[in-house]
């Protein structure tokens, strides 16, 4: 049987300059804010790949950090080169559409962010 770690009862204070999930802070305390089509807002900040929240509990070492982060810095660079959409990124031919993406969930990264970073 799986064991869940008890929630944080304390509630969340979007102006915090605290740790979220044990992940150092992000590069910018700026939080940043988009509305979706259904008129939810949705706020997030930018974090360097392998410092995003949800890599903390990995226990990665700095090398390993340091080689996925290289992985992530070169795949940005092949897509940036063909931007704005790459053979990567296509979907293949004669698939009928499985979703409907929110296209103002899809952000621009802020200058000095565009190689390594993720929302």
């Amino acid at each position: 049987s799986n064991e869940f770690q008890p929630s944080n009862p304390t509630p969340y204070d979007r102006t915090s300059t605290e740790y979220i999930c044990g992940a150092p802070p992000a590069e910018t305390n700026t939080m940043r804010c988009v509305r979706s089509i259904e008129g939810d807002y949705i706020g997030y900040r930018w974090y360097r790949f392998v410092d995003q929240p949800g890599f903390q509990r990995l226990g990665l070492d700095d090398s390993e950090k340091a080689w996925i982060q290289g992985r992530i810095e070169r795949l940005h660079d092949s897509m940036a080169a063909a931007s704005p959409l790459n053979e990567w990124l296509k979907p293949p031919a004669n698939l009928p559409p499985l979703v409907k993406i929110d296209e103002s969930l899809i952000v621009t990264p802020p200058t000095g962010m565009e190689r390594g970073f993720v929302p």
